[in-house]
């Protein structure tokens, strides 16, 4: 399966692992997956491993098999009755296939213009210098940066809202790393949103109404998740300079 619509899988996955009825979709799928496979989807213990199986699964098979287009014709078929499903998951791939053909037909009409240009803005670089910062503030310091963000650094999150949450993957994200810096209430909403996309909109909005610390959990949560080349997306050089300038106060 190509990058894309493995990408879109991942997108859906909350949702796919939510709602899927796995046992009818096999039926339409045992074309391209084996009888062990099969059993190996079938004997995982609960809808949502057996869900996540299945994906996986999925996702090994070649282009030549067509597994992305096999699980959407299963999930519109009568017998699934999940087109609603399907139609999340073409939406996703739809959006992130033009995204990224527009993205790469931009780079190559700018290489020559941006590429060796030493004045060039490196966001992952200075990123980097902030969380290297954040990571040597003493513990007893930290109570400084639990103060709001400032218009600046709501305007870059804000701005980037519609591209972040069709490439973003915040399971481990929150999981690990943001949910001591966000509400209970918030981070239950987050959980129980429908779709991925949902999901980002909710957790850019508690982002952006909690704190200086929260941001940088989240910009060090996505270096160690190796979500760094969203980095681009929101911290322009302002975005940096301005969040710079606010923690050298502390």
């Amino acid at each position: 399966m190509d990058t894309v619509k493995q990408d879109a899988l991942k997108h859906c996955a909350s949702s796919i692992a939510d709602t899927l009825d796995v046992n009818p979709v096999l039926d339409h799928l045992t074309i391209i997956l084996t009888n062990e496979e099969v059993e190996i989807i079938k004997a995982k213990p609960t809808r949502t491993s057996q869900s996540r199986e299945l994906i996986d699964c999925l996702k090994r098979k070649g282009e030549q098999q067509k597994p992305f287009e096999r699980l959407l014709e299963a999930l519109s078929s009568s017998s699934v009755g999940q087109g609603w499903l399907g139609k999340e998951i073409q939406a996703k791939y739809d959006y992130l296939r033009v995204g990224r053909s527009s993205v790469a037909e931009a780079n190559q009409a700018n290489h020559n213009q941006n590429a060796q240009s030493a004045d060039e803005f490196d966001a992952a670089m200075e990123v980097e210098k902030i969380i290297t910062k954040f990571k040597k503030v003493p513990k007893i310091k930290l109570s400084k940066l639990d103060k709001p963000l400032t218009e600046t650094l709501i305007e870059g999150l804000s701005d980037s809202r519609e591209e972040m949450a069709a490439r973003i993957d915040l399971e481990d994200l929150i999981n690990i790393h943001m949910s001591s810096v966000l509400t209970d209430s918030a981070v239950k909403k987050i959980r129980s949103a429908p779709s991925t996309s949902n999901a980002f909109y909710v957790f850019s909005e508690a982002l952006t109404n909690s704190s200086i610390l929260a941001l940088l959990k989240f910009l060090s949560g996505l270096k160690s998740t190796k979500q760094g080349h969203l980095f681009h997306l929101f911290c322009t050089e302002e975005f940096c300079n301005e969040l710079v300038s606010v923690t050298d106060n502390i």
